[in-house]
């Protein structure tokens, strides 16, 4: 197994990463950083260890933390606003470089740099604070939307990226498809609105559960789904010939509106349940209200939203609130539930549930 950064590649096995641009204050203290370690940690029975060197002429103070466990090593030592890991695999590397990564979106670096022995040291790169950082990109283009990446990562497989954000990675896509899916599906469930969700995956496990009638989803850029059909086939499945099966081009929140005069002039059946898969975008409160407003225009009397709110972490705790107080003020009894999808970095993700308001 190789890691790759930018043109550099390394084994798996043994590697170091150059850190620089660390933010002081989301670093915190010693041991808050060692929570941060171990929290990433997905080797088997970590060993925590913290000390800080002694001051000596020309010698930094800074921490220096180590994770070990069966299957391999990191040691973190920080100076300042830089940093370095050394990592070691025992046997497996998969553990190991899911840690690294993991921990290294906690840290948020500005740049990061490959170092092998033995070797010069490679380039800076940009670190991709919201993306996998081990990826050996096979497509990258703009579309008339966003910018569309696919690329090869050494644990998670085939992965596509929207903005540089992972959207799916075909090692766990199942696991995200079936949670959304499942946060607001029920045995009444026959008519289903999808809102974006480009890669098709939500769109194939809807289609595979028992009792549907109709899969209508709302994608605004036709690159995402002809990107996904090109190098995620399996995850397409068969979205495009099912008959019970239809993929607008076009704005959600205008479609919606359509959708929504038609289920008032009585030209078509509401939905039960309306899937909303959209970009982890900045939420504004306006954007949210009107997206929920009409989201209620077009779910039938015991209608249901199911919404990905993003990251459990910390960090992400303003969005996972707007997520929150946003259906709280539009639906009724909301339900969270986190998982665990490791190709996000190993963070636990929020998926949520609520139901349409009483007459």
């Amino acid at each position: 197994m190789q890691v790759w950064i930018g043109n550099e590649e390394a084994p798996a096995a043994r590697f170091g990463l150059s850190l620089r641009g660390l933010d002081a204050k989301r670093l915190g203290k010693p041991k808050a950083l060692l929570r941060a370690l171990l929290a990433s940690a997905v080797l088997s029975d970590p060993e925590p260890w913290v000390r800080r060197p002694q001051q000596g002429k020309g010698e930094p103070i800074g921490l220096i933390g180590q994770v070990s466990g069966r299957e391999g090593s990191l040691l973190f030592s920080r100076s300042g606003e830089a940093a370095t890991i050394d990592v070691s695999a025992w046997g497996d590397p998969a553990p190991v470089v899911r840690t690294v990564e993991a921990f290294l979106l906690r840290l948020q670096p500005s740049q990061v740099r490959l170092e092998v022995p033995a070797r010069a040291a490679g380039e800076w790169s940009e670190y991709p604070s919201e993306g996998a950082l081990f990826v050996r990109w096979i497509e990258q283009r703009k579309s008339e939307f966003q910018e569309i990446g696919v690329g090869a990562h050494p644990v998670y497989g085939r992965m596509l990226f929207l903005n540089g954000e992972t959207q799916i990675a075909t090692t766990d896509e199942r696991d995200y498809s079936a949670a959304l899916v499942d946060a607001g599906w029920t045995k009444r469930t026959r008519r289903v609105c999808i809102l974006g969700g480009g890669d098709c995956g939500v769109l194939r496990e809807v289609l595979a559960r028992r009792n549907l009638e109709e899969a209508l989803m709302i994608e605004i850029d036709r690159e995402v789904v002809a990107t996904a059909a090109r190098h995620f086939p399996e995850v397409v499945g068969e979205s495009a010939t099912d008959p019970r099966a239809a993929i607008v081009y076009a704005d959600a929140l205008a479609h919606l509106d359509s959708l929504g005069a038609e289920i008032a002039q009585g030209s078509r059946p509401p939905f039960d349940l309306v899937i909303s898969d959209l970009s982890d975008a900045p939420l504004q409160v306006e954007s949210q209200d009107a997206l929920c407003e009409r989201v209620k225009a077009v779910l039938g009397p015991k209608g249901r939203i199911a919404v990905q709110c993003g990251s459990a972490l910390r960090a992400s705790r303003k969005q996972l609130k707007a997520h929150r107080l946003g259906l709280e003020r539009h639906f009724r009894k909301p339900v969270y539930t986190e998982r665990v999808i490791p190709s996000f970095l190993e963070q636990p993700w929020v998926f949520a549930s609520a139901r349409l308001p009483k007459a």
